[in-house]
């Protein structure tokens, strides 16, 4: 995953400060995360677990492809010794992959760890499957 070292920094200032569980949504252009737009969830979910405020996204990806910003992908929040994807979570990225249109072949689903640390996973589409491998981040 490449990324804008300003929406890195952005990311890392903003997650730390809520609780685990939330994300947003990532986008740019020619590869390189450029975008960011925190979202805290649907505040009436299950305590740990991220449900997308999907009309909230929704609106954003409008005005973004409006712009010629790319949707990449969908990060969340995890408590601090969670560095890895549950099982749920690989199950909702199969399944936001299976929804996308099929000249989508892959999106980035990195997890942050509060007190400054990010990880990133790529889910891939190969043929009908949904591969989700970790992913080295390069920050520019």
């Amino acid at each position: 995953m490449k990324i804008d070292a300003k929406i890195y920094d952005k990311i890392l200032e903003c997650i730390p400060s809520i609780p685990p569980e939330t994300g947003g949504i990532l986008g740019g252009d020619s590869d390189i995360i450029t975008n960011f737009i925190f979202d805290g969830g649907l505040s009436d979910s299950d305590e740990g677990r991220y449900y997308p405020d999907i009309d909230k996204i929704n609106t954003y990806l409008s005005d973004w492809q409006k712009s010629g910003i790319k949707f990449y992908g969908i990060l969340h929040s995890h408590f601090t010794n969670e560095r890895t994807l549950s099982m749920g979570d690989r199950q909702y990225i199969k399944n936001i992959m299976m929804s996308m249109p099929t000249n989508i072949k892959e999106l980035y689903f990195p997890i942050v760890i509060p007190y400054k640390e990010m990880v990133s996973f790529k889910a891939k589409r190969v043929g009908c499957e949904i591969n989700i491998i970790a992913d080295d981040i390069k920050i520019f």
